[in-house]
């Protein structure tokens, strides 16, 4: 009976056992739906972190493309602008030369002109001189014919009042 009642004690004790070890399942199941339902979530959580971080790179990816294709962009135009302002720099330079030739033949003409107009206002002046001595003489020259001419009159009239005086010429009033 001793063996009895420590088998049913045993027994009562693995049916203790088996009913806390039920418990201690339906406990662990639970515990294991919440993990699995952590770890769902958690995966879940990790899917969108990791969509997001690829969305977040490829945005990234996508700007530095962006920026590199704009920055391309820019340096081809500026190589452009520059070849441009090289260019219109040598059109510069030689029509800046151009111009420095043509000062300097015009500077040479202004030059050759001087002098000739020293030459003509020298000859002008030498003109200018000869012609006041010209007409000083010629004024001379009228004077004495003006004086010669009185003298002239002086003496036809001597003359004709001796010729009319000596009766070679007559003279007739008339009345």
């Amino acid at each position: 009976e001793k063996t009895r009642h420590a088998l049913i004690s045993e027994r009562r004790k693995i049916d203790a056992l088996t009913s806390d070890q039920a418990a201690v399942d339906k406990e662990l199941a639970k515990v294991q739906r919440e993990i699995d339902a952590i770890m769902a979530s958690e995966g879940a959580l990790g899917a969108r972190h990791l969509a997001a971080r690829e969305r977040l790179e490829g945005t990234e990816a996508q700007r530095q493309t962006e920026s590199v294709a704009a920055l391309r962009r820019a340096k081809h135009d500026l190589q452009r602008e520059v070849v441009a302002g090289e260019r219109e720099k040598r059109e510069l330079e030689v029509a800046i030369s151009g111009q420095c030739e043509d000062v300097e033949k015009l500077d040479a003409s202004a030059k050759g002109l001087l002098g000739k107009i020293d030459v003509v206002s020298a000859q002008r002046a030498r003109l200018q001189a000869q012609l006041d001595q010209h007409q000083e003489s010629c004024t001379r020259d009228e004077e004495e014919l003006e004086q010669l001419g009185n003298k002239l009159l002086g003496l036809k009239s001597t003359a004709f009042n001796s010729f009319a005086a000596s009766g070679i010429v007559q003279v007739k009033h008339f009345g």
